[in-house]
């Protein structure tokens, strides 16, 4: 049983986008409205300019909010073990602060406006089995599902919209998405010595959630490890995630899409007293 508090503060929680556009504007000034001094040629009643405006706006939204994770594992019988996780739901309050400063030939001061908006984050639950073929094999699977239809963003007057499309949440056709998982590993054992050597790699299908039917993202690990009896417990994995053609669904009237190259690395260190 797992609480989770999000708060900017205790953690980085917070994301930001920032945009700037440059465009030259024709500034036209005429002459009945404006006399031109004694001396200056008014030959043209309409005289022409052109400047360069400016616009920079940066927006931010601090996440904060409350929720937790229960697990279950159930050991059947020495063969097998079956797990089970919920992630519960959780409406978070979100600080939207918009910075903003148009210049037109002449800096000006920003102008900053904060909102306090909502976002509704989904619920998402998994279960998952180990299969022990002998105490130096053994395989899982797991499946995980996340309610993305339920995630939703609600501004500070009501206005619904759904963050992963940007449509209204009446329009929008998000579903959900389900993770499948398929590993193995294979265990070195000298009990003499009092040592274990864990081999492990596995295959997974992690999908986007996207307007439509989810964006499909496909991926393999790698794993090695070391275990010293009431020493150390060390473990190192390389993780590769991929995909062609992601959020062509969701931004299809730009004609854009990307790909997805993912490397990551994780490693882990426990030391026994």
């Amino acid at each position: 049983f797992t609480l989770n508090f999000w708060k900017d503060g205790l953690s980085d929680n917070h994301w930001q986008q920032k945009y700037h556009s440059v465009k030259s504007v024709k500034l036209e000034s005429h002459a009945d409205d404006f006399p031109f001094p004694s001396g200056l040629d008014q030959a043209s009643p309409d005289n022409e300019d052109s400047s360069l405006m400016e616009l920079d706006r940066t927006e931010s939204w601090s996440f904060s909010g409350f929720n937790f994770n229960i697990g279950l594992l159930w050991y059947v019988n020495p063969k097998w073990t079956i797990g089970l996780v919920l992630k519960t739901p959780f409406t978070a309050d979100l600080e939207h602060k918009v910075i903003s400063r148009e210049i037109l030939g002449m800096p000006v001061e920003p102008e900053i406006r904060t909102s306090n908006e909502e976002l509704d984050m989904p619920v998402s639950y998994g279960i998952g089995v180990v299969r022990n073929f002998s105490d130096h094999f053994s395989m899982s699977a797991d499946i995980y599902r996340t309610e993305w239809d339920k995630y939703i963003a609600r501004d500070e007057h009501g206005y619904e919209t759904c963050p992963v499309s940007g449509k209204p949440a009446d329009e929008s056709d998000i579903d959900a998405t389900c993770q499948i998982r398929i590993g193995g590993e294979y265990r070195i054992i000298d009990k003499e010595k009092g040592y274990l050597i864990p081999i492990r790699s596995g295959i997974f299908y992690d999908p986007a959630p996207a307007e439509g039917n989810p964006d499909d993202i496909w991926g393999f690990s790698l794993g090695l490890g070391l275990t010293k009896s009431d020493f150390i417990s060390l473990d190192i994995a390389y993780q590769y995630r991929f995909g062609r053609g992601i959020g062509a669904s969701i931004m299809e009237t730009l004609d854009f899409s990307h790909d997805v190259s993912e490397h990551m690395i994780y490693l882990s260190l426990i030391l026994y007293e």
